[in-house]
């Protein structure tokens, strides 16, 4: 400041005056730079392309951006004043709740995949970032959430896992897949001290239904085979293809070679009822080699060979039946009660 006359700002009641509007200046100059700097934050969260709210330390959302708005299907009226939990699908757990909150209460940032429904109650998958904002008091003063939808990208993964595991044509697991299942049922059986059994499956003359009606009527039959079988199990078995007409059937916790046999009865009854493929009834047969786990094996490959051994037995007995595998086919056919007897072995 510029004064005419000398020691014209010496006096302390002028100093004292200039003091006060100089603070005042530079609180406004404070206020007008931190406004500019919300503006600024205000402006660029609502354009960014990911999904962002702001939320109390309760969970209250105070702000969020347009991206939700497009994300949700939630107007930002209907969300201000809510909590997340207006976007709850159900696909997560109680535990995973508690996990989550106990992170971000304590100041610790959150990240991972969230499944939301939308307004309109359709799923996505968001990847999700919440970031607890501390206090001068070192408490949660604010939670701040980004979301970035990953559905198309989860659902791609999903194509790619069931395109490698699962047959085109039946859409049972595939190769791949029995093998893995086989070997988690083997794993569960040493684990819980129980057995289970498998059941590997051939179809009777196939051949000549490929030969005499076309590839195409041959693919319809094994369509038609594998729901057939599928209907045989229970949800906790697995059926595979595991090429051409062969199939396989897992059956994890089923002990006993009468409850085997049980089974490999109602699929025989199943596929002997007639096939309507290519504007004619097929009937065709199917032949069963059984073998229960660990009494057969104690890996993959020795189980597998066990029921494949036991299979090429029920062909040569005549096809359209069932043989157990060798370590145990004495003892069974001892007991009529065990093996039924209408052409199994």
């Amino acid at each position: 400041m510029y004064g005419r006359e000398a020691g014209q700002f010496d006096a302390p009641e002028t100093l004292s005056r200039l003091d006060a509007v100089g603070a005042r200046l530079g609180v406004a100059l404070e206020a007008a730079s931190q406004q500019e700097w919300l503006t600024l934050l205000d402006t660029a969260l609502a354009g960014v392309g990911n999904a962002v709210f702001i939320t109390d330390p309760n969970g209250v959302i105070l702000w969020a951006n347009r991206a939700l708005e497009m994300l949700s299907g939630y107007a930002n009226a209907d969300v201000l004043g809510k909590t997340p939990h207006l976007f709850h699908s159900g696909a997560q757990n109680l535990d995973f709740y508690q996990r989550f909150w106990n992170a971000i209460k304590n100041g610790i940032t959150w990240r991972g995949e969230i499944v939301n429904r939308r307004r309109d109650g359709r799923r996505y998958t968001a990847s999700q970032t919440v970031t607890p904002l501390l206090g001068s008091n070192g408490q949660v003063s604010h939670y701040v959430a980004i979301l970035e939808d990953i559905s198309e990208r989860k659902a791609s993964e999903e194509r790619m896992h069931h395109t490698a595991n699962y047959d085109a044509l039946t859409d049972l697991p595939n190769r791949a897949c029995f093998f893995d299942r086989l070997g988690q049922a083997l794993a569960l059986a040493r684990r819980e001290g129980q057995s289970g059994a498998l059941l590997f499956l051939d179809l009777d003359r196939f051949k000549q239904v490929n030969d005499q009606l076309g590839h195409a009527a041959g693919d319809a039959l094994l369509v038609g085979v594998a729901q057939r079988l599928r209907e045989q199990v229970r949800e906790s078995d697995t059926v595979a293809r595991l090429a051409g007409d062969e199939f396989t059937v897992i059956l994890p916790r089923l002990a006993t070679l009468e409850a085997a046999a049980g089974i490999a009865d109602k699929i025989l009854d199943a596929i002997a009822a007639p096939f309507a493929i290519a504007g004619a009834e097929l009937t065709i047969g199917i032949s069963i080699g059984i073998a229960l786990f660990p009494q057969h094996g104690e890996t993959v490959e020795e189980v597998l060979n066990a029921a494949d051994h036991a299979m090429y037995r029920a062909k040569k007995a005549g096809r359209n039946g069932y043989a157990f595998a060798e370590a145990v086919a004495p003892a069974a056919a001892a007991d009529p009660g065990l093996v039924p007897e209408h052409g199994n072995v």
